[in-house]
């Protein structure tokens, strides 16, 4: 409730962000659908039909950026998770699978019908996305001349297969200087491989009244 009640106040006296190149920090809530292009291309279907542009035990992100993305796991039994299971339609159990290790793409999440066809054990359909917290502070991923936060998107649908995506920022903070003002409108552009294969991930949430975990991302706005 405080967080909404911040956001309104703020977006009574909010400006559009100044156009340019410049580090954007994704609120986690935004993360699910951001990394919808990891889970299509991570599936045996996408490996199956060769659509996917993944390779495992190959680098999952952008092979030119310098830095590795965090490890990712597709959980089935995690208690309360929204999409959690404890069998899917085909009789697969519920169970977490690794699907990227350090940045690697371990091992594809395959329904009984694909994990036949690439002759691989069945994970089962798709459920909770989980990413661990990483090691750096929030306040030093705001740090710097000029940062945008952006805490909501006004949509966010990144094209499935190219990873490209472009969204208007609906509610956000530009840091200068260690000044915050509140934003809204503009645009949000990127591609979600390159920006993961140089993303640093927050080791804990924003102090100011925000409850989420905050991902900065090297793509620029």
């Amino acid at each position: 409730m405080r967080r909404v009640g911040e956001e309104a106040r703020d977006l009574a006296r909010a400006a559009v962000p100044p156009s340019g190149q410049y580090a954007v920090v994704i609120d986690a809530d935004e993360i699910a659908a951001l990394l919808t292009p990891i889970q299509v291309n991570a599936s045996a279907e996408g490996l199956y039909q060769k659509s996917s542009r993944f390779e495992v035990r190959k680098a999952g992100a952008d092979r030119r950026a310098g830095r590795r993305s965090a490890d990712r796991g597709l959980e089935r039994d995690r208690p309360y998770g929204l999409q959690s299971y404890a069998f899917d339609a085909n009789g697969v159990a519920g169970q977490r699978v690794e699907i990227v290790k350090d940045g690697v793409f371990a091992k594809p999440w395959a329904p009984k019908q694909f994990a036949d066809y690439l002759k691989t054990p069945p994970t089962g359909r798709f459920a909770n996305l989980e990413l661990p917290a990483g090691k750096t502070p929030f306040d030093e991923l705001v740090r710097g001349e000029r940062t945008l936060y952006v805490r909501a998107f006004s949509w966010l649908t990144p094209d499935a297969a190219r990873g490209n995506f472009g969204s208007e920022v609906r509610v956000g903070y530009l840091y200068e200087n260690g000044e915050r003002k509140p934003i809204k409108g503009g645009t949000v552009s990127g591609n979600v491989f390159k920006a993961l294969g140089a993303a640093h991930y927050s080791r804990r949430p924003c102090s100011s009244a925000t409850t989420s975990d905050p991902r900065r991302f090297a793509s620029r706005a």
